[in-house]
């Protein structure tokens, strides 16, 4: 948690925060923005990517892309070892959501 000054409160999520290539937070966000809100993903990414550019320029291609939000799930699997196996199940089919993907859309 982050305390301002003004007594104002920010809370930072670090479960999937590490040292890695700038495209890990735009797939981050592309791959649980579809997962939770496929109506309005498109639209909502395209508002993040916008603003991240603003701050970071990052050239990157759809096939990239899916790479890293492949990359996010099976760091994900990886962690998930010791779970039940309706857990694992879960993100194997979202694993097989982020492989058949269209990231060109």
């Amino acid at each position: 948690m982050l305390l301002a000054e003004t007594g104002g409160v920010c809370v930072i999520d670090w479960e999937f925060g590490e040292w890695n290539h700038p495209l890990n937070d735009v797939a981050n966000v592309h791959y649980w923005t579809y997962l939770h809100f496929p109506e309005t993903a498109h639209e909502r990414c395209q508002w993040f990517l916008e603003g991240y550019e603003a701050q970071h320029r990052l050239t990157f291609s759809a096939d990239l892309l899916r790479d890293f939000c492949i990359y996010r799930t099976w760091v994900i699997l990886l962690r998930a070892r010791g779970v039940p196996d309706r857990v694992k199940a879960e993100w194997v089919r979202r694993l097989r959501c982020a492989l058949q993907h269209d990231f060109t859309a």
